[in-house]
């Protein structure tokens, strides 16, 4: 014996509208919280890399700083030595280190040198 038709009930349009809009509603909240998060962490993201990029920065010239005078104390010291060997070339010695500090301290200040710029300084200072 077939089973009678079961009664399904309606839901009215407005309940339908409801739902939609509660749902429609829902996607448009979710995506713009998605898309500030996004931005926030963008920006946050791109923060860090600026501070580690800053941190290194400051590491290598505070690294620079502390073999600067290490460095002259060293070649200070051989000159001092070579001046009982042999004046002249203590005397050249004390020319290409003065040359040397000038170019480090006057024209070398910016944070990048050209290649061709450091290559005509040691050129000019083994030739």
């Amino acid at each position: 014996m077939p089973h009678p038709p079961r009664h399904i009930p309606r839901i009215s349009p407005f309940i339908l509208f409801l739902i939609r809009d509660a749902f429609m509603m829902i996607l448009t909240v979710g995506l713009s919280a998605a898309i500030r998060l996004n931005e926030k962490w963008i920006k946050t993201e791109n923060a860090r890399k600026d501070a580690e990029r800053s941190r290194t920065e400051t590491e290598l010239k505070n690294l620079r700083n502390q073999l600067n005078p290490h460095f002259l104390l060293n070649t200070l010291n051989n000159i001092y030595a070579l001046i009982a060997f042999d004046r002249d070339k203590a005397q050249d010695a004390v020319q290409e280190l003065g040359r040397l500090l000038r170019y480090v301290l006057y024209d070398n200040q910016n944070d990048m040198v050209p290649l061709n710029r450091e290559m005509d300084f040691i050129r000019r200072t083994a030739g």
